[in-house]
Formats: C-alpha cells, structure tokens, sequence
C-alpha cells in the first residue's frame, strides 16, 4: 500500500517571475549591437569631445536615445551631420 504524506503544513512558495527589461539592459544591448556593427565598417580615426551638458538636456537626449534604440553618441553623431551637410 501507498505510504500517504502530509503536505499540509507546509508554505506555498511565490513563483519566480523573470524580471521585466531595464534601462541598462535595453542599453547594453543597443551597445552590443553598435560594437556588431562596427566590425562591419571600416573604422575611421576617433576624435573625443567633452560637452558640459545642463541635467534636462542630458535626460532628453538619454530618453530620446532609448526610445529610437540607439546611443547617445550616435544620437549626437547624427544630428550634428544633419545640421552640417
């Protein structure tokens, strides 16, 4: 015969659920898909700038640069040939 076990006094256990998307993941994977990208086009030579940003603008150009699923390098890249050609 079937041994019966007791299961009664034990908790139920929360279902692990997979963490929604972050910001930084969604990020990662927009550079990942840069550095693929690059492999591909010959690599011309890099000049770095520094620009002293007000806050506000820096967050704009930030959500900007995730809901078009680019960077904010490329963001910049393209808007200052847009304005220079």
């Amino acid at each position: 015969m079937a041994k019966s076990i007791d299961l009664s006094g034990l908790k139920r256990q929360p279902v692990a659920r997979p963490a929604a998307p972050t910001v930084e993941l969604a990020v990662k994977t927009i550079h990942e898909q840069e550095e693929k990208a690059a492999v591909e086009v010959p690599k011309e030579k890099i000049v770095r700038i520094t620009v002293d940003l007000p806050e506000d603008v820096h967050t704009t150009l930030k959500l900007h640069s995730v809901r078009n699923r680019t960077t904010i390098r490329q963001l910049v890249i393209d808007l200052l040939l847009r304005e220079f050609q």
